[in-house]
């Protein structure tokens, strides 16, 4: 950490510029409807680091006033989505232990077998797929170049694809396709699911894994980057997903609820007979709203607690994502310190050496050479890794009344 100067700015001492070429209007992910109300906007919203280049977008979610789908509206285009991965990259993919779990259930429902041809739609790294026995043939599909590249270099027995879900073509009819926590993510899910059946015969099977808004009101997955996310664009409901999975020539044959988080996965098989009516589910506008109370007091809970502390003049942000962005628009924190300077940490090299909103990231090893700032109050900014933040931050001699944590409980799949 030789030759590195700290310094310590203000909120806002960069602007990003303003672009509406990362997104485009949608209709409803899973009726085409063009009528909806909105639910929710975050205006100016950056995605994530300062740049010269315009970044900052307003994202919107609304309800569909068909089918009462939640979906984003405008969504990201091919140009938004490149950005984002690009951005937060490390925001995707899943645990080991999530992957485990995912494939001793396959196994379980016996979808895994000996010369099994199994594609993974949205396989990112691949990492699942390595994951698999290797007497199956294994097909991985994803929309980033970057990723399939560096991919393709450390797995050389699975074969990767690097093509737009959909229009994606391949002569092999698979065993099984899966698509863990993907379906969310994708502009055109419907066409998709659609276009999969090309690659499918009778025998194939679906499997797909999405977080649905019912699990999530049951359990206390409280956090600011809450259910209806920025990282989402279609929000599902089980109603919703079991509307796009028949209108999209699909069938469920199997279905497990996830209760630890808020997933579900099922197993779908191809309907080759007429498509059933789309069935609305006034419900889910009712969910909806539940919903968006919960956050509303989460966000005001939150927002007292910032209320209530006394921050150091000079203070230290443990994380430069999504989180970070978000806790910029939906409370208070900010707005009270505006006075203050900070500082950002954050592990991820991509980030470090730049800014956001002004303010400099550096590598969080710099504590161990600036003995000073472990006076300064440290703001984890972090769902997830908040408990390996607090562990590293204790580890490297700050104490415990100098770390600021949001959430009092983690829970994570």
């Amino acid at each position: 950490m030789k030759n590195i100067q700290i310094k310590w700015n203000l909120i806002n001492s960069y602007k990003t510029k303003f672009t509406s070429s990362f997104t485009s209007k949608s209709n409803c992910s899973v009726c085409f409807s063009r009528k909806y109300i909105r639910i929710q906007n975050f205006k100016k919203f950056q995605f994530f680091i300062d740049s010269n280049s315009p970044k900052k977008i307003n994202v919107e979610n609304v309800m569909c006033e068909d089918c009462y789908a939640v979906y984003q509206n405008p969504s990201y285009n091919k140009k938004g989505l490149k950005n984002l991965f690009s951005e937060a990259g490390m925001s995707y993919g899943s645990t080991a232990s999530s992957k485990i779990d995912q494939i001793n259930w396959l196994r379980k429902n016996k979808l895994i077998k000996k010369n099994l041809k199994i594609l993974d739609v949205g396989c990112y790294d691949g990492s699942f797929l390595k994951m698999l026995p290797k007497n199956i043939k294994k097909f991985g599909l994803d929309i980033d170049k970057n990723v399939i590249t560096k991919a393709k270099k450390k797995n050389k027995d699975i074969k990767f694809f690097f093509q737009n879900f959909e229009t994606f073509k391949s002569k092999t009819k698979f065993d099984l396709i899966v698509m863990m926590h993907v379906l969310e993510h994708l502009r055109n899910p419907l066409v998709i699911l659609k276009n999969l059946k090309n690659v499918s015969d009778d025998n194939t099977n679906l499997v797909i894994e999405v977080p649905i808004l019912e699990n999530h009101m049951s359990n206390k997955l409280d956090q600011l980057d809450g259910f209806i996310t920025i990282q989402h664009i279609t929000h599902f409901t089980q109603k919703s997903l079991s509307n796009i999975i028949t209108q999209s020539g699909w069938k469920i044959v199997k279905q497990k609820k996830l209760y630890k988080y808020n997933g579900y996965r099922i197993i779908c098989k191809k309907n080759n007979n007429k498509l059933p009516k789309l069935k609305v589910h006034i419900a889910d506008k009712n969910l909806f709203k539940k919903y968006i109370e919960k956050y509303d007091s989460l966000r005001k809970k939150i927002s007292t607690k910032i209320k209530a502390t006394k921050f150091s003049n000079n203070s230290i942000i443990y994380g430069a994502g999504l989180h970070l962005e978000i806790l910029y628009h939906v409370t208070n924190f900010f707005e009270k310190n505006f006075n203050k300077k900070f500082i950002i940490l954050d592990g991820d090299p991509l980030k470090i050496g730049r800014t956001w909103r002004g303010i400099k990231i550096y590598n969080p090893k710099i504590i161990s050479s600036f003995p000073d700032l472990k006076k300064s109050t440290f703001i984890i900014s972090s769902y997830p890794y908040q408990p390996e933040i607090e562990f590293f931050l204790k580890s490297s001699g700050v104490k415990k009344q100098n770390i600021f944590k949001f959430y009092e409980k983690i829970k994570r799949y």
